[in-house]
């Protein structure tokens, strides 16, 4: 993995230089009420390049989202 970014840090966190891959990713909202037994989660894309600008949706050769509550379900996608 080349990079990670996020949406609580949106600032480009490199791993490795000699990588191929940037993920970002981003909490669902809704971590603030997890003691209520609510729904919160995560959302996960993963790119080819070593630079995101100027790219879309079209480009991600990976795509995940995570939901954990009263009940966990995880979606994995490849594109």
């Amino acid at each position: 993995m080349f990079a990670a970014a996020s949406e609580e840090s949106p600032k480009i966190n490199e791993i490795s230089a000699d990588g191929t891959y940037f993920v970002t990713f981003d909490p669902i909202d809704g971590s603030s009420v997890i003691d209520c037994n609510f729904s919160v989660g995560s959302i996960y894309g993963i790119w080819k390049t070593k630079d995101l600008e100027n790219n879309t949706g079209r480009q991600l050769v990976g795509a995940a989202v995570a939901i954990y509550g009263t009940r966990t379900t995880i979606n994995i996608y490849n594109v």
